[in-house]
């Protein structure tokens, strides 16, 4: 895994090896923060580190362009401030597409919140995005 110093120049041209399905860089001046570069062109930072039982795991921190290296960079560094004092990220979910099942608990979540609130029901959908 190549050791680069990610800034604006770097993203200019980066493109994934045409031999290689994906390639990972990671950073030199943070620890743990890797840019995982695909060959659809898929730029995604994530975090590496090891757990309390020693095994590896890596914490997606989020797409490029919409997360920049900037973003990533202070995200990477939070984490590993968190890791120092023995708090582990927490696991992200295997899929990010909800059930049916799971949409109607956070439907009917959203209603009793709105209910306690005393939020109209025709504006739960609007204020849902607050909790």
């Amino acid at each position: 895994m190549p050791n680069v110093n990610m800034n604006a120049a770097f993203f200019t041209n980066l493109r994934c090896p045409t031999e290689q399905r994906k390639i990972e860089y990671q950073d030199r001046r943070t620890s743990g923060l890797i840019l995982e570069v695909r060959d659809s062109g898929l730029l995604t930072f994530a975090f590496r580190y090891r757990d309390e039982l020693g095994v590896r795991r890596q914490y997606m921190i989020g797409r490029y362009p919409r997360i920049g290296y900037i973003l990533a960079r202070r995200e990477a560094e939070r984490l590993q401030e968190d890791l120092d004092f023995g708090i582990f990220p927490s696991p992200q979910p295997k899929s990010r597409h909800l059930s049916r099942q799971q949409w109607e608990v956070i439907r009917i979540a959203r209603l009793e919140v709105a209910a306690a609130l005393d939020v109209p029901t025709t504006l739960v959908g609007i204020t849902a995005a607050c909790f």
